[in-house]
């Protein structure tokens, strides 16, 4: 008889308990939060090269003579007509842009 009762609240139950296990714990909740711009670990700089991007924001600059777009965390411009990209950001720090 009980059984029967308990299975009835089956649909009430069933989810309070899921929604408790998904609920973050203190050790969770108690980490620092999360920089983007600081390194987490042993960090190396290396140099490559690349010719094309994803997740890229672009613009165009008024006078239509550049196009600017971020790539890998900085900002570069290229003339409107071709040629090679210049960073913008050389001396910043890393620009974040989220999309």
């Amino acid at each position: 008889m009980a059984f029967a009762r308990l299975w009835r609240l089956a649909p009430l139950i069933l989810p309070i308990l899921l929604f408790a296990f998904a609920l973050p714990t203190g050790d969770i909740l108690a980490q620092d939060e999360w920089d983007v711009t600081q390194a987490r670990g042993e960090t190396r700089e290396i140099d490559f090269t690349t010719d094309e991007g994803t997740w890229l924001s672009v613009d165009i600059s008024p006078d239509g003579g550049w196009i600017v777009f971020d790539l890998l965390g900085h900002i570069y411009r290229i003339s409107a007509q071709g040629g090679d990209a210049e960073r913008l950001t050389q001396a910043s720090r890393v620009a974040v842009n989220y999309h």
